[in-house]
């Protein structure tokens, strides 16, 4: 799905006011080779994974949604070593009578656009966003 320019724009001005702290250091993990920043538009919060993992991990949970009829948003973050996710996110899921297939976009932030400026950055968009239980 390509992203309008206007809408692009908007996602980087949103991320560049995030109340998402990039996180200075990260729960080492010998196996994460390659490790890069990635801003999560949905829980607005950084990370630090690689795209290795991201992919994984999406098919995963895509594997998962149709196996089970339902996956958890947790599922998805502990598989990309996103351990800073707000307690308010963790019910959050995806069910099979909702979507049949998760789509997330993938955007390219170069550093000079990203709060700190030193890093580049990775923004993981949920096309179909999950829904909270109830």
């Amino acid at each position: 799905m390509l992203i309008p320019l206007d809408e692009k724009v908007w996602l980087k001005r949103k991320m560049a006011k995030s109340r998402g702290k990039i996180p200075n250091d990260f729960i080492f993990d010998p196996h994460m080779k390659n490790r890069e920043l990635f801003y999560d538009e949905f829980t607005d919060t950084y990370y630090w994974s690689n795209r290795v993992a991201i992919l994984a991990a999406e098919l995963a949970v895509n594997r998962k949604l149709q196996e089970k009829g339902y996956v958890q948003l947790q599922t998805y973050y502990d598989m990309i070593g996103h351990h800073a996710v707000p307690k308010d996110y963790l019910t959050y899921y995806w069910s099979a009578d909702d979507i049949f297939w998760i789509d997330f976009d993938h955007i390219f932030i170069p550093a000079e656009d990203t709060p700190d400026g030193i890093h580049d950055c990775h923004m993981i968009i949920f096309v179909d966003h999950p829904i909270m239980d109830d």
